[in-house]
């Protein structure tokens, strides 16, 4: 059952904004359809409601706008509208759901019906089988994808999972630097997460380990690119023949997480700052960084320190997970 705003209460402050939770689904015991197992994804459904996407069981679960179970997905394996290992999810404007599963290869589509999730077809492709895929999302009726592919990071994909055009460059992974570790290093180092904005009708992206933002236009022109300043990004080294990772030792790197409409004018990007001596399972709690762009070039708006991580936005409506202490998906509204 969904929780009460007054049971959970996570409300914060944020210049005049505050973030009070409306819902939220998750339970350690009870209802089968809200115990999961790790939340990878949250995203709205166009009728109110939204979905919760689990890597670890894996399944996906829509959810009405009161947070009362709809229908899912919950078959594992490799059979048609099977999930092995997904990872990210989009809702299309035309009420397709899209579930990138590297696991299987491929990105399976689903039509939201009335009655349920039924299930529509598959995209197959090289790019959706390679592990650096962390996004995907629609734009004007086309899927796009991010994912490290000779040379480029963002890619077009028709109906049929077909590559029809790849564009943004890759970040180098240069040999004399890394020697045998290259190409190990050349899909971490573009690693990043990907936006579709409706409007103005740009494609967004922020890289994982570089401060580069860029916006793109349908059909791949570069509109602006800005490197956010004051952040410290995680670095590779080759020392004495081992391939090491360094953070910040003293404040800790910024790892780009996110990226979502923050309304009209503006684009909020997010990173988590990971301090030296993180432990595997501990990156939830670390602090979240959030940078609020324009759309048209890119300029800076304002930064906070106090926005959970957030997966999606629709109206004054936002999406956030956790999966510590146990995994919950809420639903929060913002105010002024």
């Amino acid at each position: 059952m969904a929780c009460a705003a007054d049971e959970f209460d996570p409300s914060t402050e944020l210049g005049g904004i505050q973030l009070e939770e409306v819902l939220s689904v998750g339970l350690v015991e009870g209802v089968e359809a809200e115990a999961f197992g790790r939340i990878a994804d949250v995203k709205a459904s166009g009728d109110g409601g939204f979905m919760v996407l689990d890597g670890q069981a894996p399944s996906v679960r829509w959810f009405d706008s009161l947070g009362a179970y709809r229908d899912g997905i919950d078959s594992r394996g490799a059979g048609p509208g099977e999930l092995s290992s997904p990872r990210a999810m989009a809702v299309s404007s035309d009420q397709r759901l899209a579930v990138l599963d590297p696991g299987n290869g491929r990105v399976s589509l689903y039509r939201l019906m009335e009655d349920g999730l039924t299930f529509q077809g598959q995209m197959r492709n090289e790019v959706s089988s390679l592990g650096s895929s962390q996004s995907i999302c629609d734009l004007q009726g086309r899927w796009y994808m991010r994912s490290l592919l000779e040379g480029s990071v963002i890619h077009e994909l028709d109906d049929d999972g077909k590559v029809v055009a790849s564009f943004g460059d890759a970040e180098s992974a240069p040999v004399e630097e890394y020697g045998p570790f290259a190409e190990l290093v050349a899909p971490q180092k573009n690693a990043g997460a990907l936006a579709c904005l409706e409007t103005p009708g740009l494609l967004v992206t922020v890289d994982t380990f570089t401060p580069s933002v860029r916006a793109f236009t349908p059909d791949g022109d570069l509109r602006w690119e800005v490197e956010v300043s004051g952040l410290r990004p995680m670095e590779f080294v080759v020392r004495e023949g081992v391939l090491e990772t360094e953070r910040d030792p003293d404040q800790g790197s910024h790892i780009g997480v996110s990226i979502l409409s923050w309304g009209p004018e503006s684009v909020l990007v997010q990173y988590v700052i990971v301090p030296e001596d993180v432990r595997p399972g501990e990156e939830e709690l670390q602090t979240i960084e959030s940078v609020e762009l324009t759309v048209q070039d890119g300029g800076e708006v304002a930064r906070s320190r106090e926005i959970p991580h957030l997966t999606d936005r629709v109206g004054r409506l936002v999406y956030t997970y956790r999966n510590l202490p146990y995994p919950v998906a809420s639903v929060l509204r913002i105010s002024e």
